[in-house]
C-alpha cells in the first residue's frame, strides 16, 4: 500500500483543508506541500486516532483492515459502503458532501483514513479502496464483536437448504453490535 504522504500529495489544497477540518483543526499552512506535512502529522496523532467513528464508517474501515492486502476492489467497497462523490474544490465547497448525507466511504475519505488507487491483479489493473500503509497499524482495534456460529453444519442442513455464506455470521454480529 502507498504511504500516507504519497496519498496526500495527490490531493488539492482544498481537500487537505477539509480533512483537517473534519478533525477540528484549521491548517496553518498556505502551500499544498506544507499542508501535506501538516495533515500527515495530524492523522498520525495518537489523540486524534482514538476519536470515535460513526458505526457505518467503523464497519467499512474494519472491512478494509481485515481484507487481504488491506484493500478491496473499489466497486465492491462502494456497493457495500457507498461511493465517494467525486468533485472539484468549488463544488466541494458548495455541496459539502462530508456534511450532506455522507456514505460510510465518504466519512472515511474526508477524514483522510482511506484512499483509492490502481493495483495489479491477475486480471489486470483494478481500482481499489485501501487504508494508507502507515495508518494500518495506527488505527485503534475495534471492540471484538461476538461471533455467531450458524446452527448445525453444512452436512446437517435440511435437504434443499444451502449453507450460508461464510461472512453471514460476521454481518449478523456487526448488525447486532
Amino acid at each position: 500500500m502507498p504511504p500516507l504522504a504519497r496519498v496526500l500529495v495527490d490531493y488539492d489544497f482544498n481537500l487537505l483543508q477539509v480533512i483537517a477540518e473534519q478533525w477540528g483543526v484549521t491548517l496553518r499552512s498556505r502551500s499544498q506541500r506544507d499542508a501535506v506535512q501538516e495533515v500527515e502529522t495530524l492523522l498520525k496523532d495518537p489523540l486524534r486516532r482514538g476519536a470515535a467513528l460513526p458505526m457505518g464508517a467503523r464497519t467499512a474501515l474494519d472491512a478494509l483492515l481485515h481484507a487481504p492486502g488491506k484493500r478491496l476492489p473499489l466497486s465492491d467497497f462502494a456497493r457495500k459502503y457507498g461511493e465517494v462523490r467525486v468533485m472539484g474544490a468549488a463544488r466541494r465547497d458548495r455541496e459539502k458532501p462530508w456534511a450532506n448525507r455522507p456514505s460510510a466511504a465518504e466519512q472515511l475519505f474526508y477524514r483522510g483514513l482511506i484512499a483509492h488507487g490502481f493495483f495489479d491483479t491477475p486480471s489486470g489493473p483494478r481500482e481499489h479502496a485501501f487504508v494508507p500503509e502507515d495508518l494500518v497499524m495506527l488505527v485503534p482495534a475495534p471492540d471484538p464483536a461476538p461471533v455467531l456460529e450458524p446452527p448445525g453444519s453444512a452436512a446437517e442442513a435440511p435437504h434443499g437448504v444451502l449453507p450460508a455464506e461464510p461472512y453471514l455470521a460476521d454481518d449478523v454480529a456487526t448488525l447486532l453490535a
